[in-house]
C-alpha cells in the first residue's frame, strides 16, 4: 500500500521537472491506479485467497486503519478472516444444534 504510493509521488515529481500537464497526468493516472487497485482489484483477490467478501475487506481496512493507522490497515484482513473463520466454524454450527 505505502510503495505504490510513495513511488507516485516520487515519480509526479519527477514528471513535473517536464512540464506541468505531464506531471498533473502522471498525478492523475496514479489516482486512478489506486482507486482501482484498492477498490476493486484487492477486494477480488482477498475474496478468492482467503474467503472474505470484498465488502467486508474494505470495512475491515477502513476500520483497522482508522483504529491503528497503517498497522492496522495491514492486519485487518487477516483479523476479519480470522473472525469470519470462527464464526462459521464454531459460533453458526453451534446454533444449530440447539
Amino acid at each position: 500500500m505505502v510503495g505504490s504510493t510513495v513511488a507516485g509521488i516520487i515519480v509526479s515529481l519527477v514528471a513535473l521537472t517536464k512540464g506541468i500537464p505531464i506531471g498533473v497526468a502522471t498525478l492523475a493516472f496514479y489516482i486512478v491506479y489506486r482507486y482501482l487497485e484498492d477498490y476493486l482489484l484487492n477486494p477480488r483477490v482477498m475474496k478468492h485467497t482467503v474467503k472474505v467478501t470484498p465488502g467486508l475487506v474494505i470495512i475491515a481496512t477502513l476500520i483497522g486503519g482508522t483504529l491503528l493507522g497503517l498497522i492496522g490497515a495491514l492486519v485487518a484482513i487477516p483479523v476479519a478472516a480470522t473472525i469470519h473463520l470462527l464464526l462459521e466454524e464454531v459460533a453458526i454450527p453451534r446454533q444449530n444444534q440447539r
